[in-house]
């Protein structure tokens, strides 16, 4: 995604001359820090939701001693609801009934759970 921020050329004005394009190899040194910037901001991003609902399963797991599908989807409701705390409680619900439809649609695709 970072490859595609500064795609679009400026827009053309009457009476104003085109803008000197940059070299190729400072558009690719410019290319790859906006990529590499990206890199890490959605990797930090993924960690913090893999964390939030791994760490949340396991509680579940513990508190509840079973392994089923429930844990998993109590515990995409608890993170989705936990990712969207700062936009109010409708949007807590909305993330929370998502993010526990997402972990249900999942574990069925993969059978992690055999239903017992």
């Amino acid at each position: 995604m970072g490859s595609w921020e500064g795609i679009s050329p400026p827009p053309l004005l009457p009476g104003v001359p085109m803008a000197p394009s940059k070299p190729v190899a400072a558009e690719f040194k410019a290319t790859a820090r906006t990529m590499g910037r990206k890199a890490r901001n959605w990797s930090k991003n993924f960690a913090v939701v893999t964390a939030v609902f791994s760490g949340s399963e396991c509680v579940l797991e513990r508190v509840r001693a079973k392994n089923d599908m429930y844990n998993s989807i109590l515990a995409g409701f608890f993170s989705g609801a936990a990712l969207a705390i700062k936009q109010g409680p409708q949007a807590m619900l909305f993330g929370g009934c998502g993010f526990a439809v997402f972990s249900l649609a999942i574990d069925k695709f993969t059978g992690r759970h055999d239903g017992h």
